[in-house]
C-alpha cells in the first residue's frame, strides 16, 4: 500500500517536466549574468521544483470530480491519495517554496526582488488550477507561470539587468499558450482545432533573427525543426494529440537552448540533455 501511495505521488507530481523547469532557470540566469554558480542554481531549481509539484497536487484536487468522468485513472478518482491530502500537499509545497525563496533572497541575493515573481507564480499557479477547465483564456495564465520563472530566474542573478530576459520569456509564453490550447484537445485520437499551432511557431523567427554564430543557428535549426514536425504530425492526424502534447513539453527545453546559444553561454547543451531526459521520462511517466 505504500509503494502503491508513494507511485501515486510521483505520478501526480509529473516530474518527467521537471527537466524543462531545470533548463528554463538554467538559460534565464545564463541570458542575463553568464554562469551561475552551482549552488545558486540548485537553489533555484530546488525552489522551482517546490512551486511546480505544489502547482501539479493542486492541479489533481481541483479537477477530482471532472478526473472521475474523464480520467478515472488519475490517483485521487482511484482513492489511492485523498482530494483533501492533495490540497495539504500543494499548500505545503508552495507555502515551502515561497519561504525557501525568502531565505534564499535573504541570504544570497541580497535583494527581495525575486520575492516578487515568486508570489506573482504563486498567484498564476492557484488561479489556473481553479479555473482552468472553466475558462477558455486559461492557457494565457498557465503561460504567465513559466514567464515568471524566467524572471525570477534571471532576477536571483542580477537585480539590475534581468529586464533583458523579457522579450525571451514573452515568446515561451507564447509557445506555452500554443501548447496548452493544443493539450486541451488531448483526449482526443486527432486535432480538432489547427489554430493554436500559430503560437508555437512565435518563437522560431527570433531563433533565427538573434542567432549570431554556428551554435545558435543550430539552435534555432534544431527548435525550428522539431515545432515544425510536431505541426505537420498534428495536420496529419496520424499521430494521438497525447503523445504530440508529449514532444512539445519536452521542445520547452529546445526553446532554453536556444536562449542560452543566443547568449554565447557554453552550457546550453544542458538543455539537451534536459529534453532528451524529458522524452524518457514521458516513457514511465506521464507529463499530463
Amino acid at each position: 500500500m505504500l509503494t502503491k501511495k508513494l507511485f501515486a505521488y510521483i505520478r501526480m507530481s509529473r516530474l518527467s517536466n521537471l527537466p524543462t523547469v531545470g533548463s528554463n532557470a538554467l538559460a534565464a540566469m545564463v541570458f542575463v549574468g553568464g554562469v551561475p554558480s552551482f549552488s545558486l542554481y540548485f537553489y533555484t531549481f530546488a525552489i522551482l521544483t517546490l512551486y511546480y509539484v505544489g502547482g501539479m497536487f493542486l492541479n489533481d484536487a481541483c479537477d477530482a470530480a471532472i478526473d472521475r468522468k474523464e480520467r478515472p485513472e488519475r490517483p485521487i478518482p482511484q482513492e489511492i491519495i485523498s482530494r483533501k491530502e492533495a490540497f495539504f500537499v500543494a499548500s505545503l509545497f508552495l507555502v515551502g517554496a515561497n519561504l525557501f525563496l525568502a531565505w534564499l533572497c535573504q541570504e544570497r541575493v541580497f535583494s527581495f526582488a525575486p520575492m516578487l515573481w515568486g508570489g506573482l507564480l504563486t498567484l498564476s499557479i492557484v488561479i489556473y488550477d481553479i479555473v482552468h477547465k472553466s475558462f477558455s483564456g486559461s492557457p494565457w495564465i498557465m503561460a504567465s507561470c513559466r514567464f515568471w520563472v524566467y524572471l525570477l530566474s534571471a532576477a536571483i542573478v542580477t537585480s539590475a539587468n534581468f529586464t533583458a530576459v523579457l522579450f525571451p520569456a514573452f515568446l515561451l509564453g507564447g509557445y506555452i499558450i500554443g501548447l496548452t490550447y493544443f493539450a486541451r484537445q488531448e483526449n482526443h485520437t486527432h486535432l480538432l482545432s489547427s489554430w493554436p499551432l500559430i503560437f508555437l511557431l512565435l518563437p522560431c523567427g527570433y531563433a533565427f533573427f538573434q542567432a549570431h554564430d554556428l551554435g545558435s543557428v543550430s539552435w534555432a535549426i534544431f527548435f525550428t525543426l522539431w515545432v515544425i514536425s510536431v505541426v505537420f504530425a498534428a495536420a496529419q492526424k496520424k499521430i494521438s494529440v497525447k503523445i504530440l502534447v508529449g514532444f512539445l513539453l519536452a521542445g520547452i527545453s529546445l526553446w532554453d537552448g536556444v536562449v542560452m546559444g543566443i547568449s554565447g553561454g557554453d552550457l546550453s547543451w544542458w538543455a539537451l540533455l534536459a529534453f532528451f531526459m524529458t522524452l524518457l521520462g514521458h516513457r514511465f511517466l506521464p507529463g499530463t
